[in-house]
């Protein structure tokens, strides 16, 4: 670059994501040869992806113009106005303008090269910005138009989300349709919905576990990881219980709106709805349960996972100093404290502990019948209380008024005259309606709660310990995670003679801390001795009990505080 040398600012700009590097931005690019040529350098400022529509959503646009304003650049080149702005009122050419005059006047196209300090050039300018925003309206209207069309007949995606894609139909039109090569995707969501209580949890699951995210682009490229806003948005999007709207959760509207999409009877925008049962894959209910539970910080219960799968995370604890044990290597706990003797927050411990998975998950196999016990005792007072649900007179009562409200449309759509006395009958039919939806979700929500609630029982009363035996062991580590935390295991002994026993821990259903007198130690077998086919060095031995070992006896406390954790236990618990 020669010293002194003015700079102009070229932008390349489109659109949208799937226009990046098409061959249009690589003709916009040419151009900076054509500046050079007549005497400048050349400064890029790539802004492909974004609407000119409006310059204050154009973050690399306004460094532009800051740059122009403190003299880093000299002047602005663009392709031709369009590829500068498409304000369809004119107000960002004129501020662009006022920007580059401030400047010294230099705009730069294919064509020639501008002075918008003269008369003629600016308002040749100006025109420009004005035919550029005309055409962008134009563009827009034939565009919206189509769409609005579709939107009153049918569901319309530009991106489908997960679970569903666009197939051609008999006539030849693309519809959207469920996605039979992802189901077993949504399957897995709704296992994990019901499961887990953080969508944070979820996450680490899925990408590390899977199944893995089918592929989709962003303006960070392509993508196959899970993030929790993505599961947020899918918890959010009506589609997925049969039920599409668009625009009902627009703030400002676009005068498109009033082109295309005004109610002839109110005035008001229309509000394009669908009820497509054949696009759902849960109930209502259940995903309204979802989005309560995932709406409370205070459901997160495990830590954080590390490089290495530990599967009871969250759930140990340092037997001498009470610090709450992380990974350590493959199938490893440790106190924080291992190795400088501080863990968190400066605490010291004398001994930290250190704890093979295995050991841990069998200590806690051997508590698992008295904790169940204490389960069982909550399912069946909960079980004791369900009642028989009558049907829903505020339901019967809206069927009616939605069949009348649609013969009514039907009048005052046929009957012109007629039609003008019919809407203020209308509109209060449509206002009851309203009314009732509320009360009729929270019975149909209470149903479903019932039915879930008995499922859960049955699950929790017919042989538990039964159909945990027959769980993978990361299925069977998230029970424990439901059923115990702030566990102790203490340890005695060195090398071969080393023993464990269950010392205390926190019965997460009854909220109940239990220091375990009465647990028996275990230890691995002698390891020169021999062992019946088909035992390990790796199984415990436990000492036999005296006496009778008793489960607390909870039944009689209010069990509506734990139906969560008791639907996040038989979820885990089925096959």
């Amino acid at each position: 670059m020669t010293t002194g040398q003015l700079i102009i600012g070229l932008t390349i700009r489109n659109s949208t994501a799937r226009q990046i590097g098409n061959y249009r931005s690589e003709v916009q690019g040419d151009l900076a040869a054509r500046i050079q040529e007549r005497g400048y350098s050349v400064r890029i400022y790539d802004e492909q992806g974004t609407s000119g529509a409006d310059l204050s959503k154009r973050k690399i646009a306004l460094g532009m113009l800051e740059d122009l304003r403190t003299g880093v650049i000299h002047g602005i080149g663009a392709l031709d106005v369009k590829r500068l702005t498409r304000d369809e009122f004119g107000v960002d050419g004129a501020l662009i303008a006022r920007r580059i005059v401030e400047a010294g006047g230099r705009f730069h196209t294919w064509d020639r090269e501008y002075n918008l300090r003269l008369e003629d050039d600016l308002l040749q300018f100006q025109f420009q910005c004005f035919i550029a925003g005309i055409d962008w309206r134009n563009i827009r209207n034939t565009l919206w138009s189509g769409i609005f069309k579709k939107l009153e007949k049918e569901p319309l995606y530009m991106k489908t989300p997960l679970g569903y894609h666009n197939v051609a139909g008999e006539d030849g039109k693309k519809h959207v349709a469920k996605d039979p090569d992802q189901a077993h995707v949504i399957e897995r969501l709704a296992e994990l919905f019901d499961e887990h209580d953080t969508l944070a949890q979820i996450v680490r699951i899925l990408n590390s576990q899977g199944p893995q995210r089918p592929a989709f682009r962003g303006r960070g490229g392509d993508s196959t990881r899970w993030h929790v806003y993505g599961l947020r948005y899918i918890l959010n999007n009506g589609i997925y219980v049969g039920t599409y709207s668009f625009g009902d959760k627009l703030t400002q509207r676009s005068t498109v709106w009033d082109k295309f999409a005004i109610d002839p009877l109110t005035r008001q925008p229309k509000t394009f709805a669908q009820h497509r049962p054949d696009l759902a894959y849960w109930e209502p209910a259940r995903v309204r349960r979802w989005q309560r539970k995932f709406a409370k910080p205070a459901n997160a219960r495990i830590m954080k996972g590390t490089a290495s799968e530990h599967l009871l995370l969250g759930v140990l604890e340092c037997v001498s100093c009470g610090a709450r044990m992380i990974g350590h290597g493959p199938g490893t706990y440790a106190c924080p404290a291992v190795g400088s003797g501080r863990g968190r927050r400066g605490l010291a411990c004398a001994e930290p502990q250190l704890i093979v998975e295995n050991v841990a998950l069998q200590i806690l196999r051997q508590e698992l019948p008295r904790a169940m016990a204490n389960v069982q005792g909550l399912a069946e007072a909960a079980r004791n209380h369900l009642t028989t649900r009558e049907p829903s007179a505020a339901a019967q009562r809206m069927a009616y008024l939605e069949e009348r409200r649609d013969v009514l449309a039907e009048q005052v759509i046929n009957d012109e005259e007629l039609g003008l006395a019919l809407v203020p009958q209308l509109k209060k039919v449509q206002a009851e309606i309203s009314a009732l939806q509320q009360q009729v979700a929270e019975e149909e929500d209470a149903r479903l709660d019932d039915a879930a609630l008995e499922k859960t029982c049955a699950i929790l009363l017919d042989s538990p310990l039964d159909a945990f035996d027959r769980l993978p062991v990361a299925r069977q580590a998230r029970v424990y995670c439901i059923l115990f935390a702030n566990v102790r295991i203490g340890v005695a002994g060195f090398a071969a003679s080393r023993q464990w026993h269950l010392q205390q821990y926190l019965a997460r259903i009854g909220d109940e801390l239990r220091l375990t007198t009465d647990a028996p130690w275990a230890r691995k077998p002698n390891p020169r001795a021999k062992l019946p086919e088909g035992v390990t060095h790796n199984v415990l031995i436990f000492d036999e009990i005296t006496g009778p070992t008793l489960a607390t006896d909870i039944s009689a406390r209010a069990y509506d505080r734990y139906l969560g954790s008791l639907g996040s236990l038989a979820g885990a618990l089925a096959a």
